[in-house]
């Protein structure tokens, strides 16, 4: 029974929840069986932790029929069937208080349905008022729309009075932006997939959908010309040109879009920037960074108060990159307190430790490595590879040899780094090579360039520009 449906559902339930649940759960209005009230009562005294031995299915039966009942498998199983459709019912009405608009919706169809003209028409001016006054018109707004015309549409129809117009061109309206943001969307998310993967998709409409776009003027709903424009970097030819105007438009209408938006079509920016980086063009560095600046300055960057560890790993790489230390440690330091991640401290020190490094502030590198605690192994590894260079840099050697030989015995026992685990090994064999060679060795040394270009291994730019220091 732990893994059934109904223990792994309950599983997820935070506190309030639970509180909430229980008052659903033994209402005679949601839930009439006393047998399911016995199992949720039980279930409650054990919410804490289930476990294997409390949640078996005989333990359930005496919990809900007595010791004395004979065990019937089927019963219990029944009963454990009502109490999940119970408990699937109390997350429809609290997902209904949260999205009050549908709750209202179904509200004036019950006013057009019982033919009451003057609760339907007060509604009805409500909720448009409301719509009028949300700041930004994304999918969920031109879907409530499209409710609202249906509604009228049919409360129109309803009175068979020929001579009303029955709100069709704004039932034609709001239906088409409905559909063209989330086909927009679907055809964006597609392409942008397409660039990682062989998997071929099919798009019978997204022609037709750009062709219509391409002759009719969108920009009074900026969300559709902003993925017009997204999908048109990924698709068409000149690409350039569709980027600069997405980027503008997204800039001036930051205040247009629901955050989730927001971020999504940044990260489609973003991808496009980085695609023409690994293509070689270095300009889009700095475009690249002029997105990352805004989405940290309208906190756009930020999911629930949180910035992944991996982005802001990402963010701190490019301003090393283009030489903003200011600007870079400054981000480093009021984001510490936003790292999604149980190591944000190792996370943090981590990145400052690079900024010093690049800064060639090596002692004050390698004192924030060592506050590092080594308990994230992606991350141990980076900060031993870090330590390791700047020892190098202060010419450290004796230092360095006894953390490469260490580094070397703790690579060659971990198991579980895949093929990670060759980078680091061919990164510690050849920096040994490195600085074990005498300045007269010039065979050593050009074997040890040819070994560099070709093995596979971490901050190989970094080895190859101190295999030219030493030639």
């Amino acid at each position: 029974m732990l893994q059934s449906k109904l223990i792994v559902l309950l599983n997820t339930f935070s506190a309030k929840e639970w509180k909430l649940l229980s008052k659903f759960v033994v209402s005679p209005y949601h839930n009439e069986h006393k047998d399911v009230k016995a199992l949720f009562v039980y279930l409650y005294k054990k919410k804490e932790k289930f476990t294997a031995e409390n949640v078996s299915k005989t333990i359930l039966f005496v919990a809900v029929f007595g010791e004395k009942t004979i065990y019937k498998d089927a019963k219990i199983r029944l009963v454990c069937s009502y109490l999940l459709k119970t408990i699937e019912e109390f997350l429809v009405q609290e997902s209904l208080k949260i999205a009050s608009l549908s709750k209202q919706v179904l509200l004036l169809k019950c006013y057009r349905e019982r033919q009451l003209p003057k609760h339907f028409s007060a509604l009805m001016r409500l909720l448009e008022q409301q719509q009028t006054k949300l700041s930004f018109q994304d999918a969920n707004y031109f879907l409530a729309q499209q409710q609202l015309s249906q509604e009228l549409n049919q409360y129109i129809e309803q009175q068979q009075n020929r001579y009303l117009e029955p709100n069709l061109q704004e039932l034609s309206d709001s239906l088409d932006a409905f559909y063209l943001i989330n086909k927009l969307k679907c055809c964006c998310a597609i392409m942008n997939y397409q660039n990682i993967t062989t998997i071929d998709y099919e798009l019978p409409f997204a022609d037709a959908v750009l062709q219509h776009l391409s002759k009719n003027d969108y920009t009074h709903i900026p969300i559709i010309q902003l993925y017009y424009l997204a999908l048109l970097t990924l698709k068409e030819n000149d690409k350039e040109a569709y980027f600069a105007e997405l980027k503008q438009t997204l800039f001036q209408n930051l205040t247009k879009l629901s955050l989730h938006d927001l971020q999504d079509i940044f990260v489609l920016a973003r991808n496009y920037c980085i695609k023409k980086i690994n293509n070689g063009d270095a300009k889009y560095l700095n475009e690249l960074f002029d997105l990352y600046k805004i989405e940290i300055k309208e906190q756009i960057i930020l999911e629930n108060g949180e910035i992944p560890p991996s982005t802001y790993k990402n963010i701190v790489t490019l301003g090393l990159h283009l030489q903003q230390f200011v600007w870079t440690e400054q981000f480093i330091k009021d984001y510490k307190t936003h790292i999604a991640s149980v190591f944000s401290e190792d996370v943090f020190h981590y990145n400052l430790a690079r900024l010093y490094f690049e800064k060639k502030e090596y002692n004050k590198a390698i004192f924030q490595l060592n506050l590092v605690s080594f308990n994230e192994k992606f991350l141990a590894l980076d900060t031993r590879v870090l330590l390791a260079q700047a020892y190098y840099e202060l010419e450290e050697i004796e230092v360095l040899y006894a953390l490469l030989d260490s580094f070397y015995a703790y690579l060659k026992r971990k198991k579980n780094i895949a093929y990670h685990q060759i980078h680091y090994l061919n990164f510690v064999s050849l920096l040994k090579k490195m600085i074990r060679i005498l300045p007269k060795e010039n065979l050593k040394k050009e074997q040890l360039f040819q070994q560099i270009q070709q093995k596979k291994m971490v901050e190989k730019k970094w080895l190859l520009n101190k295999w030219k220091d030493l030639k």
